[in-house]
């Protein structure tokens, strides 16, 4: 009874170990042909200046529990949370200084398409919507990859802001 416990221990871990793979080889879930890029309707480089009307949304789902929520901000750094799961939303506003932040890790920022990383099973997706007046960037990146998209303080802007939501 003792070895069976201990078969399903190391079959459970061997299996969570192999869910997410950053390695060059083949990759778990890939079909072969297929393009693994991430998605991008605006191509690698920077993102739209924020001018005139503008829109930042970032959706986040997945990992071992199943989330999903998104955060929106607008222009007059209106911020909307949004928890999927449990329904709830909640809404705030940037200081006059965070919202300068925003807007200069924005302007700064700049995508570097990525390979993206097949097979990460418990991965957090992103979606990372920037419209303007001049014009919109969308991109989808799990987290392993997002590390090298170049996106990164855009992200960690977005999810600190997120995090603050219902405290």
């Amino acid at each position: 009874m003792r070895n069976l416990l201990g078969i399903i221990l190391a079959l459970c871990v061997l299996i969570g170990v192999s869910g997410c793979q950053t390695g060059d080889g083949p990759a778990v879930g890939l079909v072969e042909g297929a393009d693994p890029s991430p998605t991008v309707s605006a191509g690698a480089g920077i993102l739209p200046a924020l001018v005139g009307t503008w829109r930042i949304t970032l959706n986040q789902s997945g990992g071992i529990m199943g989330m999903s929520r998104s955060i929106d901000v607008a222009v007059d750094g209106s911020i909307s949370v949004t928890d999927v799961r449990s329904g709830k939303t909640w809404n705030s506003t940037l200081t006059a200084e965070r919202l300068q932040g925003l807007e200069k890790i924005i302007a700064a920022a700049s995508y570097t398409q990525v390979r993206a990383t097949a097979g990460c099973a418990d991965c957090f997706i992103f979606h990372l919507s920037v419209t303007s007046d001049t014009g919109q960037f969308e991109v989808e990146l799990n987290q392993i990859d997002l590390a090298n998209s170049g996106l990164q303080p855009v992200f960690d802007f977005l999810l600190e802001e997120m995090s603050k939501a219902g405290k």
